[in-house]
Parts: C-alpha cells; sequence; structure tokens
C-alpha cells in the first residue's frame, strides 16, 4: 500500500473517496514507472496501460467529483487579482472599482493546462 492512501482514505464521502484514491493510486504507479531509468518492451507496455487508466480516473474525477464541489478561488488569488486590476487602472476608478472585484470566484478543476496535455492518454480522451 502506498504511504500517502492512509492520509487521504475518508477524506471525502462516497463514491468520491474512491474516485480520489484510485487516482492517486495510479498516479503514484505512473510516476514509479516513469522514474525507471531503462524501460524495457514490457515496462512500457506497462506504462501505456497506466497512462490509459490515469486519464480515465482524471476525466472521471472531473465529472464525478468536482461537479459536486463547489470551490472559490483562495483569498490570496483574490488579492492578488485586486493588485493586478488597481494597476491596469487610473487611482481616479480605483476607488469605484475595488469593492467590485473583492469576491472570491468560482475556481473549477481545468483539463486543459500543459501537465495534463502532456500526458498521452489524457490529452487523446480530451479530443
Amino acid at each position: 500500500m502506498l504511504p500517502i492512501l492512509p492520509v487521504f482514505e475518508g477524506l471525502l464521502p462516497d463514491p468520491h473517496n474512491a474516485v480520489v484514491l484510485n487516482l492517486l493510486y495510479l498516479l503514484c504507479r505512473w510516476h514509479g514507472l516513469a522514474k525507471l531509468r531503462m524501460h524495457t518492451d514490457e515496462t512500457l507496455e506497462i506504462m501505456d496501460d497506466v497512462m490509459k487508466s490515469l486519464g480515465d480516473a482524471i476525466c472521471a474525477f472531473k465529472a464525478e467529483t468536482c461537479s459536486t464541489f463547489h470551490t472559490r478561488e483562495l483569498k490570496r488569488e483574490m488579492e492578488g487579482r485586486q493588485r493586478r486590476k488597481a494597476c491596469t487602472q487610473s487611482q481616479h476608478d480605483n476607488a469605484d472599482s475595488f469593492a467590485a472585484v473583492s469576491i472570491c470566484r468560482p475556481k473549477t478543476f481545468n483539463l486543459r493546462t500543459y501537465k495534463l496535455h502532456a500526458l498521452e492518454s489524457v490529452r487523446d480522451g480530451l479530443v
């Protein structure tokens, strides 16, 4: 058993707990295979299978678990957005618009990031 799995076990209600544990297991398995210094035909076949399973697990996580939980940006992300907006506006307009952007915006799991596109099976699952 992987050392990290007991930390996450029971953290979420079922069926989300099973989805997260499966995803963590596959990520650890993929990572272990990716770190091998030399591959054989057999390990490459195993890695292909794990990558396909990982792509399916990530898509299942997005569809089943992420849609259930409503998440928002962190306070520091909201403050950073406020600072960037204040820098782009003139000092006169800044006071009026500062209150309008002081709410944490909703955040969702984004499948369209480079890290996920770099995984072949995930990229194929999105097209």
